[in-house]
């Protein structure tokens, strides 16, 4: 057999890819094109959420661990392991998460890429743009529009005409 058609070689090459890929892409790319790569990776596999009753946090999940630290290198946050798999047949899950007035500025450079988050995007934005007392009725106002947002979208009642958030 043909070494360029045994499938054990072809196996080898794709995850060989797989791995350069992961490691050099956020090296090679910069500025626009970057920014909005990783528009892509967020509104495909990040998560948009509040974090606790003062913030709030983007979490990217997926098995590729040296990619997202790639990511952590260059944008901030951190990567931690998530519980092992229940499935022996299921890949080691990895997550990075990205907090604070460091998801702003990170949100902010994304956002003319994002297409699925952009809306909740601009929400989280407005709340760290906006300087706050310790009980500033504020706070909770744009956290509930952040929650009614997520929620119309997830009825299929796209939110992102609101007028509150241009």
């Amino acid at each position: 057999m043909n070494d360029s058609t045994d499938p054990l070689t072809i196996q080898i090459d794709i995850k060989g890819l797989a791995e350069y890929v992961a490691q050099s892409v956020l090296e090679v790319t910069q500025g626009e094109t970057l920014n909005a790569y990783l528009a892509g990776i967020i509104d495909g596999e990040g998560s948009l959420g509040q974090q606790g009753t003062s913030g709030f946090a983007l979490d990217v999940g997926m098995a590729e661990e040296r990619f997202l630290n790639n990511i952590c290198a260059h944008v901030g946050g951190a990567v931690y392991k998530a519980p092992p798999p229940k499935k022996p047949t299921h890949r080691q899950i990895w997550h990075w998460r990205l907090t604070g007035q460091k998801l702003r500025v990170f949100l902010e450079e994304i956002l003319p890429y994002l297409v699925l988050k952009q809306g909740e995007a601009k929400i989280i934005i407005a709340y760290y743009n906006t300087e706050f007392s310790h009980r500033d009725p504020r706070k909770a106002e744009i956290r509930q529009m952040f929650f009614d947002f997520k929620e119309a979208q997830r009825l299929g009642r796209f939110g992102d005409k609101d007028e509150r958030l241009h």
